[in-house]
């Protein structure tokens, strides 16, 4: 997988999964309850979007450049302890951990390339095809 689409299917995963969440939100939100009410500063926001994906592409470039092989799977915990972001970078993006397969078989398209982990316990995956899959608790 080259690097461009690699970063792009990051930007569609993220940002899929949160809007999934934000979807259900409001899909469940009391009828009373304007979206002003529904985007509290607690909320996701986006802001940390770009410097995640940039720091997924440093790490498989240190990796690489190092002559060691991916591992299979990346997490927001392995990017912290490698230096890569801060707890702060992922705190308001609304979602409690996330996993990046790094070596998703792109020709497969129902190989899951990112794996959210919400703040309510819902998983949400993205396969290479493209496609958002909210996944029972």
């Amino acid at each position: 997988m080259n690097k461009a689409t690699f970063s792009i299917l990051i930007y569609v995963a993220i940002a899929g999964g949160l809007l999934v969440w934000l979807g259900v939100r409001l899909l469940f939100a009391p009828s009373h309850q304007s979206i002003e009410a529904l985007t509290l500063p607690d909320q996701p926001t986006f802001n940390g979007l770009p410097k995640i994906v940039a720091a997924v592409k440093s790490y498989s470039r240190d990796h690489s450049s190092r002559g060691q092989p991916l591992p299979a799977s990346l997490t927001f915990q392995d990017l912290i302890s490698g230096g890569y972001i801060s707890t702060n970078d992922v705190r308001n993006i609304g979602v409690a951990d996330a996993t990046f397969y790094l070596t998703a078989n792109i020709r497969d398209p129902k190989a899951v390339l990112v794996r959210l982990r919400m703040l309510d316990g819902s998983q949400i995956i993205a396969l290479t095809d493209g496609s958002v899959q909210k996944l029972p608790r």
